[in-house]
C-alpha cells in the first residue's frame, strides 16, 4: 500500500494488514487502527491525533515526527524496533507504557526504540 500524504481521517482501519505500507505524512486523525498490523510501515510525520491503536502491531514501524495527541496506545502487540524520534503529544501515561515495552532498533534508521523514547522525554520535560 502506498498512500503517502493520504487523508484517511475518521476511517475504520481496524483489523487491517498494513504491514510495510508507506503512510508517510498521512492524516489518520480519529481513525480506528485497533488490531491493525502496521509492522514495517513508514509512518514518518503522520497525524495520529485521537486515533485508536489498541492491540496494534507497531513492530519496526517508523513513527518519526508523529502527532499523537489523544491517541490511544494500549495493549500493543509489539513496538520492537519502532522509531519514535521527534513525536509530539504523547501523554505521560502512554510514554511510561511504551518505555516499559521498548526494545530493539529500527531496521532502516538504526535508532534504538528505547533511546528514541528517552530523547523525547528529555526534550519535552526540561
Amino acid at each position: 500500500m502506498h498512500s503517502a500524504d493520504a487523508t484517511l481521517s475518521e476511517v475504520d482501519l481496524s483489523n487491517t494488514d498494513l504491514s510495510g505500507a508507506n503512510l508517510r505524512g498521512a492524516d489518520l486523525s480519529g481513525s480506528d487502527l485497533s488490531s491493525t498490523n502496521l509492522s514495517g510501515a513508514n509512518l514518518d510525520g503522520p497525524n495520529l491525533r485521537d486515533s485508536k491503536l489498541e492491540d496494534a502491531n507497531l513492530r519496526d514501524t517508523n513513527l518519526t515526527g508523529a502527532a499523537l495527541h489523544g491517541a490511544q496506545l494500549t495493549h500493543l502487540i509489539s513496538i520492537e524496533g519502532s522509531d519514535f524520534t521527534e513525536i509530539s503529544g504523547l501523554s505521560d501515561e502512554s510514554a511510561e507504557y511504551l518505555s516499559s515495552i521498548a526494545k530493539g532498533s529500527h531496521p532502516e534508521t538504526y535508532r534504538q526504540t528505547a533511546e528514541s523514547l528517552n530523547n523525547l522525554a528529555v526534550s519535552e520535560n526540561p
